[in-house]
């Protein structure tokens, strides 16, 4: 074979040599950036659940976990509009403490525009005045409360705009909610159409 002839054949192998190792060059970088943007998925989600943890510790451990997760994940979410007893009433009942109440109406918000984001409220520590007593000389009428239902479970959360205050009342735990107290009282009013100050349920308002 001429020396011309090798010369070209062994160019030729070369040329081939270096494709496969630009083939293999581009197939490694490519695994590389794979795995780079899967890490740096993994510690974007890590820093997310870490950061909603680190703002829900407080609340979690006054509502209770199981109470915390019935009102993040309940199926059925219901708006109860509450009243006075009186010594004829024996169903419906609401004991709370100083203050027994009755459910005068209720009404079915599982699919209410606004809710993701008021269990989200709920379930923050940022959304509750955990240190400020309930102010002198306001007495909580306890007009209203959101009821989350999952399987048997469930969780009420009672609430008074009055005095900004907000209990849960399978523990008769109260704490002040003024941080979330305006933008509560708007989401309940866009769903009622009614004040959520009234002591009226909306069939007593009309």
């Amino acid at each position: 074979m001429p020396s011309s002839q090798v010369v070209k054949l062994q160019a030729n192998m070369l040329s081939q040599i270096d494709d496969e190792k630009m083939g293999l060059n581009m197939m490694n970088r490519g695994k590389l950036v794979i795995v780079v943007m899967v890490t740096v998925g993994l510690v974007l989600a890590s820093f997310a659940w870490w950061n909603r943890w680190s703002r829900s510790q407080r609340v979690i451990t006054h509502w209770g976990p199981q109470a915390a997760t019935v009102i993040r994940k309940g199926e059925i979410v219901e708006l109860l509009w509450l009243g006075d007893i009186d010594s004829a009433d024996t169903h419906n009942l609401v004991a709370l403490t100083g203050k027994p109440r009755k459910i005068v109406q209720h009404m079915n918000i599982t699919k209410a525009a606004g809710l993701i984001h008021a269990r989200h409220q709920l379930l923050q520590d940022g959304a509750f005045n955990w240190e400020q007593p309930r102010p002198a000389g306001c007495k909580p009428q306890w007009n209203m409360a959101i009821r989350f239902v999952r399987g048997q479970e469930v969780a009420t959360v009672v609430l008074d705009f009055h005095c900004q205050r907000a209990l849960l009342l399978e523990r008769n735990e109260e704490v002040g909610m003024q941080p979330i107290a305006e933008a509560m009282e708007k989401f309940l009013y866009d769903i009622t159409q009614n004040d959520v100050r009234s002591t009226l349920s909306p069939a007593d308002s009309q």
